[in-house]
């Protein structure tokens, strides 16, 4: 008795033969990227294929690579204590209710952001190519791109310690008294031929981004309204006085600190003229429910 399949017991039971598909027969311990094997009794040893799709499948390691992720998202003030992250300010995603967290008062606008990704990541064809950037306009709700982008807005990326890390830095004055939206192109993220998984929720932000698979744009978003101090959303002359009232040359302050309008590392008269130019009582930064 012999079919010719390979994979099949053949036995001969009182005089008849007996072919049976032994999916053991076709056990291949050292192919992990290429499935769970079985015994097809017509077409021999099969594969399911590739257990991973639509990840990276490691042969090394058999494990299955997950999408590359986005660690953290941080602001800083460009050119400003020596480009630190400022944790007393947050983002926001979409699904999310803005508090004033999430609100920056520096007199220069957004002027920087970096975006760490949990790996090494290639751009389609460039990192500024992958970003979107939107603002509101005036005490308005509604996003339109960021005028003069191309002029305004520089991103670039860098390679260190085994992740990429994406800095993005906005001409001072250019985003003020407003809100930005930045949205990072799935499609154009990759590692390993995956594309980024960037889905963000939360407000602040939940880190790592995603849920676990490939794709889904990373969308976030900051807001600035120069010189207020008392988070009332409005610039007025209670928030020149307040700061007034805390100017001291003499005693250096953190990042933080909200009477530093300027981001000098000491609240001064200097943070007293530039706040008073911003001062409009008829002007209210809205919290937006992106």
């Amino acid at each position: 008795c012999d079919d010719l399949v390979g994979c099949t017991d053949d036995t001969c039971v009182a005089g008849t033969c007996v072919f049976t598909a032994n999916d053991l027969n076709c056990a291949d311990d050292l192919m992990f990227c290429n499935g769970v094997e079985f015994c097809d009794a017509a077409l021999d040893c099969q594969s399911v294929g590739d257990p991973c799709p639509p990840l990276l499948c490691d042969e090394v390691g058999d494990t299955c690579i997950p999408a590359t992720r986005i660690n953290n998202i941080e602001l800083f003030y460009a050119g400003k204590f020596v480009d630190a992250p400022d944790v007393s300010h947050s983002f926001l995603a979409g699904g999310s209710v803005a508090t004033n967290a999430n609100v920056t008062n520096y007199v220069r606008g957004v002027t920087g952001i970096r975006i760490v990704f949990d790996g090494l990541v290639n751009f389609a064809t460039t990192p500024a190519a992958a970003m979107q950037f939107d603002w509101t306009t005036g005490a308005g709700l509604v996003f339109s791109p960021v005028s003069n982008v191309a002029t305004m807005v520089s991103v670039t990326a860098m390679d260190a310690g085994g992740f990429t890390v994406v800095t993005i830095v906005v001409t001072d004055n250019h985003i003020v008294n407003r809100w930005l939206r930045v949205t990072v192109d799935a499609l154009q993220v990759t590692s390993g031929g995956v594309t980024l998984d960037g889905e963000l929720s939360g407000n602040p932000l939940l880190m790592p981004s995603g849920e676990s698979n490939p794709g889904g744009n990373a969308v976030f978003y900051i807001g600035n309204l120069a010189g207020n101090i008392d988070a009332d959303r409005t610039t007025l002359l209670t928030d020149v006085t307040a700061i007034r009232t805390n100017v001291n040359p003499f005693i250096l302050v953190p990042i933080s600190n909200v009477f530093d309008v300027d981001k000098s590392g000491r609240a001064v008269l200097t943070d007293v003229g530039e706040s008073r130019t911003f001062v409009n009582p008829f002007f209210v930064l809205p919290l937006i429910s992106p």
